[in-house]
């Protein structure tokens, strides 16, 4: 949601992707919590707490 509520400039396929996985109660997938990673890093937003392969 950080990423979302911060006014980044977003690609479409990132948002999408961000609204899908924010508002979906199973977990993450690897490649999932790989690409959020990413994307925190990308807008300057600090890492997951306690990560994300919980």
């Amino acid at each position: 949601m950080a990423i979302l509520t911060c006014g980044a400039a977003l690609k479409r396929n990132e948002g999408q992707f961000l609204g899908g996985i924010a508002f979906d109660a199973n977990p993450l997938s690897v490649k999932q919590s790989d690409w959020l990673a990413i994307l925190l890093k990308r807008h300057n937003l600090p890492p997951v707490a306690g990560g994300v392969h919980e």
